[in-house]
């Protein structure tokens, strides 16, 4: 299975450059991988995805809200941004699951 980092790279350094970045997508990208091998139906490959890597992205989350909030955003707004970036996320390890043959 070939997976393009690009569009998540690019992501992640708009959100919050550092080595959170890559803790959080290494994590998301090795087990979505791992269990897109499964070819499991896309809610139970969604509920299993969303249950990894809980630590790199608390520790992310905190960096986006505290980067969101110095840059001048409340911090409810700030929130706000780490949900949009996390759900891109998902959105980005979905389309890793492999679709049956028509």
């Amino acid at each position: 299975m070939l997976i393009s980092l690009a569009p998540l790279a690019l992501l992640a350094q708009v959100a919050a450059p550092g080595p959170e970045n890559w803790a959080y997508l290494t994590c998301m990208t090795s087990r979505a991988a791992e269990v897109a091998q499964e070819r499991l139906p896309e809610a139970e490959f969604k509920q299993r995805l969303q249950s990894f890597c809980q630590n790199e992205r608390s520790t992310l989350r905190n960096v986006i809200v505290r980067q969101q909030i110095a840059d001048g955003r409340t911090r409810e707004q700030a929130n706000s941004d780490a949900n949009v970036f996390f759900a891109e996320i998902m959105e980005q390890m979905l389309s890793l699951r492999p679709v049956a043959p028509r």
